[in-house]
Order: C-alpha cells, then structure tokens, then sequence
C-alpha cells in the first residue's frame, strides 16, 4: 500500500469487497445523482504534480446524472 498505515493492512478483503458492493447497490438505486469513480492504481496525487492537478481538473468537472467511470 502506498499509505502504509499498519491499521489499513489487517483490513480483510471480504470486507472492502462488500463495502464496495453496498455503495454499487446505493448508487445505482439513486439514477439522479452524479457519482464519479476514479481509478486510482496508477495515480499518486499526493507525489505527482501533475496527478494532483488531473484530480483537482477531475473534481472541478460537470457531470451528468448517474455513475462516470475515469
């Protein structure tokens, strides 16, 4: 993990995985909200100059309704 936070490190997979799916199942019953969803892997916004300006451009963005994957 780029964090490295001991605490983050014992956090179970079947745990994040079912996170993710009860925020999936909330978004996708509310159609008329504007969710992004940002692929971090290669992004180090915290490092990288210009990752944090592409976060910053992304977040400043207007989005339809609905769920935009980057």
């Amino acid at each position: 993990s780029v964090r490295g936070r001991a605490y983050e490190s014992v956090i179970k997979d079947e745990y994040l995985s079912g996170l993710h799916a009860g925020y999936m199942e909330y978004f996708n019953h509310h159609p008329e909200l504007r969710i992004v969803i940002v692929d971090v892997n290669r992004i180090n916004f915290a490092d990288r100059e210009d990752d944090y300006r592409f976060m910053e451009e992304l977040i400043t963005r207007q989005y339809p309704a609905g769920i935009t994957r980057i």
